[in-house]
């Protein structure tokens, strides 16, 4: 057995996870332990990797994420505050993510500059489709090419 293997995924972090597994309370379960300095988030180390706290935790409380809905979201908007509340936490896909984010008003800064373009530049974006190249127009708002794919696959799917 490796070096370390006999106490893996047995840490204070597991344990604090464990024993809050069935949390009842409404308010946020602030994760008191390693946070990730950029995003607020927990860390954990879980199956012999760095994991996000509240992942973990709605792994051990709601099941593995289905495959078509990959992502632990926050259902109190307060994720980059460190909270790990299981009744929190509910596996979706990445749009319903990112509706939440902006329903909460956190999505500033999560996903880059493609959060910040006011909607006549997103408008203009997507009027473009077809039209004008996808380097042109990145340069053009300042952006990356694949933030121009982003909003020309959302033109389909509105």
């Amino acid at each position: 057995m490796p070096k370390g293997d006999g106490n893996r995924n047995k840490g204070k972090g597991m344990t604090w996870l464990r024993g809050n597994v069935n949390y009842q309370g409404d308010d946020c379960l602030i994760w008191p332990f390693s946070r990730d300095p950029h995003y607020g988030r927990g860390q954990v180390g879980y199956k012999g990797a760095r994991h996000w706290a509240h992942r973990v935790m709605c792994e051990l409380a709601h099941g593995p994420a289905p495959a078509d809905k990959p992502q632990a979201a926050h259902n109190c908007g307060k994720g980059h505050t460190g909270c790990c509340n299981p009744r929190h936490l509910e596996w979706k896909d990445n749009s319903e993510n990112q509706i939440d984010r902006r329903i909460h008003g956190t999505i500033e800064g999560g996903i880059g500059r493609r959060a910040r373009l006011p909607a006549d530049q997103i408008q203009a974006i997507q009027d473009a489709k077809g039209k004008v190249p996808q380097l042109t127009l990145a340069a053009q708002y300042g952006v990356k090419r694949g933030t121009i794919e982003y909003w020309h696959r959302k033109v389909q799917s509105s």
